[in-house]
């Protein structure tokens, strides 16, 4: 059935319905590998679409059925390839903000809205950033304002 659907396109081109069936796959793929990573910044999940897509596609009859393992081994192998142990991601509970908070407010009496812009900016700087110097600049300035409003 995909062989007749094809084949006036095959025609036009002068190139095998089998060799179209296999490009509108792979447009197919494209069209659902590139929004999933955009929308997830994950190439996990856009790998897992990419073998959905695949297996859908071959079900169709757009792509021959002895792809689908070789996709499934190039995804492993990139995986094995392209995975690493990243560092523990750092995360500051709301406590700590609110101690912070309520340390300075029984150190001074009032709350200065100064020093909670400051302390936002670098408990965020601090759990976005990965390893480095301007994280460990947050980090020391965390720990200079827990000094400052004498928190234990």
């Amino acid at each position: 059935m995909t062989e007749s659907m094809l084949q006036p396109i095959s025609n036009t081109l002068g190139i095998s319905s089998s060799i179209v069936g296999i490009l509108i796959s792979l447009g197919v793929l494209l069209a659902l590998v590139i929004p999933t990573y955009l929308w997830t910044g994950s190439m996990f999940f856009s790998s897992i679409s990419l073998a959905i897509g695949v297996i859908v596609t071959s079900a169709l009859g757009l792509t021959p059925v002895w792809i689908v393992p070789i996709f499934v081994v190039i995804l492993f192998l990139s995986f094995m390839k392209y995975s690493y142990v990243g560092e523990p991601q750092v995360r500051y509970p709301d406590s700590y903000r609110k101690r912070l908070i309520e340390a300075y407010k029984a150190k001074f009496g009032y709350l200065d809205p100064g020093f909670l812009v400051e302390v936002d900016l670098h408990i965020k700087a601090v759990e976005t950033l990965r390893k480095g110097y301007t994280r460990a600049v947050h980090q020391t300035q965390l720990k200079k304002l827990e000094k400052f409003v004498e928190l234990k």
